[in-house]
């Protein structure tokens, strides 16, 4: 069964930073809600990474007994490299595609 079927919007943090104005306008058309531009940029400028973090980041850390983490690290496509060995970013490859086989989805990691 392909998920894209069912009335979903399927998206990512890539799309999202390739290209957030369009983003915003495709969200918005999915959600039959005509926007302004006026409105799309701001709602785009809300959603922007760096505007997350400078607004309450505290709200994005995760403290355990162990550690405490921010959720949030850079914002980069593609940072997960830096925290992901070879065998560890194989692993997940396998476990994902396994996980998405036959949904009709596909993610790109990457730019």
């Amino acid at each position: 069964m392909d998920i894209t079927d069912h009335g979903n919007f399927i998206s990512s943090y890539l799309l999202k930073e390739m290209d957030l104005l369009s983003h915003v306008r495709m969200i918005a058309n999915f959600l039959n809600k005509p926007l302004s531009e006026e409105l799309i940029n701001r709602i785009a400028q809300q959603c922007s990474f760096s505007s997350g973090m400078t607004k309450n980041a505290s709200s994005y850390s995760i403290q355990t007994k162990e550690c405490e983490a921010s959720f949030l690290r850079k914002g980069v496509v593609g940072d997960w490299k830096n925290y992901f060995t070879p065998e560890l970013n194989e692993r997940f490859d396998k476990e994902v595609l396994a996980k998405l086989k036959g949904s009709g989805l596909e993610f790109d990691f990457e730019l």
